[in-house]
């Protein structure tokens, strides 16, 4: 079984669909590893394997974090690119507590978004509209008639125009690193320069800057990955949380990473040469002389 874009799937729901098939040989895919998958990958529950090549002639995409006031001059911007037959999407956040406010945050955008470029150039997209319709939409975009799409989430996967090379994310301090990356993902995908801009509000939090600060930086999954789990926590491995710390007392995902490979290591070790009797004690004592000597403390 085969699970892509395997974070935005709950643990019920793989656990679920493992039930359901009976499958024992399972492959999960992500450009971004949520913290508990990289967390299980760590402690030995899932073997990996990294792509870290990106398709021929593709560019890394530029990213900046800027806050509401520059809006204008990021539309500017846009507009020289449109000059250049280039295309634009402008993400408005998920209201999770309602749809409707979801879809008048994304309105007022595009009304917006249409006296500044202009209304045949400008498209909306959003989750409540019908299949039928998004196809459309979505045609329509990638046809020469449509400059700039305004849309919710939904274009987090599955879209692949290579004219679009400016992807804006406003209120992007209300997304996770995974979900900025995914989107971020929808430019950058033809030979062309592209420009992913973070559009974040008055009240940003340290977290949240830490947060966009880890996207402007880099444009490597892993990495993110990596700094989401340091963000956030690994979760539960054997309960339901994707993320949040407390799981473990003597060790630490990732700081502890080395010690993990080095444990998970002789952990082979004593299954070939010892019986597994009294093994649980063993391996404690060997984990903490392993941790007091990397830290000082446990």
């Amino acid at each position: 079984m085969i699970i892509d874009e395997q974070h935005r799937f709950g643990v019920e729901q793989r656990n679920t669909l493992i039930e359901k098939t009976g499958c024992h040989n399972i492959i999960v895919m992500s450009a971004t590893p949520i913290p508990r998958s990289l967390a299980l990958s760590a402690y030995g529950d899932m073997d990996y394997a990294i792509i870290n090549e990106k398709p021929a002639m593709r560019k890394s995409i530029k990213t900046y974090l800027r806050d509401d006031r520059s809006l204008k001059k990021i539309y500017e911007f846009v507009k020289s690119r449109i000059v250049e037959g280039e295309k634009c999407f402008i993400i408005t956040p998920l209201v999770e507590e309602s749809e409707k406010m979801d879809l008048r945050a994304a309105t007022e955008v595009y009304e917006r978004a249409k006296s500044f470029f202009g209304e045949e150039k400008v498209l909306l997209l959003h989750g409540r509209m019908k299949e039928k319709e998004k196809d459309s939409i979505m045609k329509e975009f990638s046809s020469e008639k449509g400059a700039v799409l305004v849309s919710t989430t939904v274009v987090e996967v599955g879209v692949d125009i290579p004219e679009a090379t400016v992807m804006i994310i406003k209120n992007a301090e209300r997304f996770g690193i995974a979900q900025l990356h995914q989107l971020r993902g929808r430019v950058g995908r033809g030979d062309l320069q592209s420009y992913c801009i973070l559009v974040h509000s008055d009240n940003l939090s340290k977290t949240g800057q830490l947060r966009l600060r880890a996207l402007e930086s880099s444009d490597d999954g892993f990495v993110l990955a990596d700094e989401d789990l340091k963000q956030r926590g690994a979760g539960d491995v054997f309960g339901s949380r994707q993320h949040g710390f407390g799981t473990f007392i003597y060790t630490r995902i990732p700081a502890d990473k080395d010690i993990i490979e080095k444990i998970k290591e002789s952990v082979d070790a004593y299954f070939k040469i010892i019986d597994l009797v009294n093994i649980d004690e063993k391996l404690l004592c060997f984990t903490k002389k392993m941790i007091i000597g990397k830290h000082g403390v446990l």
